[in-house]
């Protein structure tokens, strides 16, 4: 019986990059050219359609175990960042595993409670076998007949499919909703939701916050001109902020979320369908503001967190029930 909730653990080298590379001794074969040769190699194809879905199938729980020394690490981290790999995936950024020896990822899949593992070698599935319940050979291998206790998947499309059999008839658990990432990105400011405020259209409710710091006009525009979220946040930590922010910052909030909720339907139909289920803005930043930190000195030190925006979202969506905006 299985123990843990469906976890999913994937391999780097030849199952998320790599996939169109020969077989041979090293794991991420790639990584032996030139940094700016590595950073351009394209990703396994079909993954980047494949794996958000299976971040969701397996509501976030999906960690990256890779066998590698620190030189690769660096350039693997460098090319996921590179790739846009987590917002384009929804695999949380802090799921990154290593291990100096493929026999160590057993001790990663036991800790991390994986239940499914795509892996490219069948003798790290060898040491995970009686350990990862679900094991998906990837890609294509010398040996030309799998033996019955691994799944061959050749590739992202065969895989999702051998995941979604093995997923058929069951049900999934649902548990609770403790991080805006992975399958539930959609609550996170950062999610790509056009969000008006004061008039303007921002591209993300996180431009929306960080143009309310201020009643420039023209930082506003800058800031509506940034490329992503994350600039958008960086940018806001340098503005002057207005006299009155600490007053007004949860109303601001309260007003962008109703904007981005009320204008974008599927984000609606998304947060009405977390039902009545706490919605909670974990992290590990020490934000206890607008949300719970989980980091070890917090737990220690008893900080619950205020969890502002998951109770401002909570409100939104009970507003959207009613059809209310009170």
């Amino acid at each position: 019986m299985e123990t843990h909730p469906p976890t999913l653990g994937v391999d780097f080298g030849r199952v998320i990059q790599g996939g169109d590379v020969p077989d041979g001794n090293d794991d991420t074969q790639f990584l032996g050219s030139s940094y700016d040769t590595a950073m351009q190699s394209p990703a396994t194809v079909g993954m980047f359609d494949a794996l958000p879905r299976l971040v969701e199938r397996f509501d976030g729980r999906v960690w990256i175990i890779s066998k590698c020394g620190p030189r690769i690490r660096h350039l693997m981290l460098s090319w996921l960042e590179f790739h846009d790999f987590y917002d384009r995936t929804g695999v949380p950024r802090d799921n990154v595993r290593y291990c100096a020896k493929r026999a160590e990822k057993a001790g990663h899949c036991i800790e991390l409670g994986v239940t499914h593992m795509i892996d490219d070698r069948l003798d790290v599935h060898s040491h995970l076998r009686g350990v990862v319940e679900n094991l998906y050979l990837f890609g294509t291998q010398r040996t030309a007949v799998a033996p019955p206790w691994v799944t061959s998947v050749r590739t992202w499309t065969e895989t999702e499919a051998a995941i979604a059999a093995e997923f058929a008839g069951r049900a999934v658990p649902v548990f609770r909703i403790e991080s805006f990432s992975g399958p539930y990105r959609t609550l996170s400011n950062f999610a790509p939701y056009p969000t008006t405020f004061d008039g303007i259209e921002y591209p993300t409710a996180e431009h929306a916050y960080v143009a309310a710091k201020t009643i420039d006009r023209v930082i506003r525009d800058r800031v509506r001109s940034l490329p992503g979220p994350g600039g958008a946040k960086h940018f806001g930590r340098s503005i002057e902020l207005r006299s009155d922010w600490l007053d007004v910052r949860e109303a601001v909030m309260l007003d962008i979320l109703r904007s981005k909720f009320g204008a974008n339907p599927e984000a609606a139909q998304f947060l009405l369908s977390t039902g009545s289920v706490e919605l909670v803005e974990g992290n590990r930043w020490h934000d206890n503001y607008w949300g719970r930190c989980d980091c070890k000195p917090c737990r220690r030190q008893g900080i619950g967190g205020l969890n502002t925006l998951g109770r401002l979202l909570m409100q939104v969506r009970r507003e959207l029930v009613d059809g209310t905006d009170s």
